[in-house]
């Protein structure tokens, strides 16, 4: 009999090593609720898409354009832009300041800068604003006159809702060597331009 009892308590033992007893045994986790690294409310990115419109909205600004060879060097000129976004947290009015070399004959060349949008919408910023960098090159002139700007810009927020928010957008200008509402005689030397229109899709990322 006691043979049979210390066999059958050895077997117990057995079993509950096997199937994994314990005396604080709890459900297990499912795999949509186990920690992963990296994961979690604190990881969350929320990215939003956005279309946009922008052109000039007033008179360059900055020293006048030096020609060096065949080439017009632009530099720090400043720029003031209204920014028609499908987003009110982008939509405003934009500075930027740019830097460009354009030959003097087709116009073509590259050019870079620094951009700021003050979003109209102050109480969903909090007081927030975007700026970045931006770099594109013109080519043309097209048949038309016009030229044609591909723009790739990137950016982020600072200060209130959007602070550390990231953004990027491209953006196509049809380029024009004057403006309507800017005057012919403060119009640059040809073929720089004081005018353009440019259409572009961005994308922000909430942090």
């Amino acid at each position: 009999m006691k043979l049979l009892s210390f066999v059958l308590l050895l077997v117990s033992g057995v079993t509950c090593v096997l199937c994994g007893c314990s005396d604080n045994s709890a459900e297990p986790v499912s795999p949509a609720y186990q920690s992963v690294p990296g994961s979690g409310p604190l990881a969350k990115v929320v990215t939003t898409e956005y279309t946009f419109t922008d052109q000039p909205i007033a008179t360059p600004t900055g020293d006048p354009p030096t020609l060096c060879g065949g080439v017009w060097q632009v530099k720090n000129w400043h720029l003031v832009e209204i920014f028609v976004a499908s987003d009110p947290l982008m939509a405003g009015v934009m500075e930027h300041d740019m830097s460009s070399t354009n030959d003097a004959v087709t116009g073509e060349g590259p050019f870079h800068g620094s951009w700021k949008i003050t979003p109209s919408n102050t109480e969903l910023t909090g007081g927030g604003w975007w700026e970045g960098t931006y770099e594109g090159f013109r080519s043309g002139p097209n048949p038309d006159g016009t030229w044609t700007s591909i723009v790739k810009a990137l950016g982020h927020g600072v200060g209130g809702a959007i602070d550390g928010w990231k953004t990027a957008s491209t953006i196509t200008l049809t380029v024009y060597h004057s403006h309507p509402g800017i005057p012919e005689d403060q119009a640059p030397p040809y073929p720089l331009s004081t005018g353009w229109r440019g259409e572009g899709t961005g994308y922000y990322i909430e942090r």
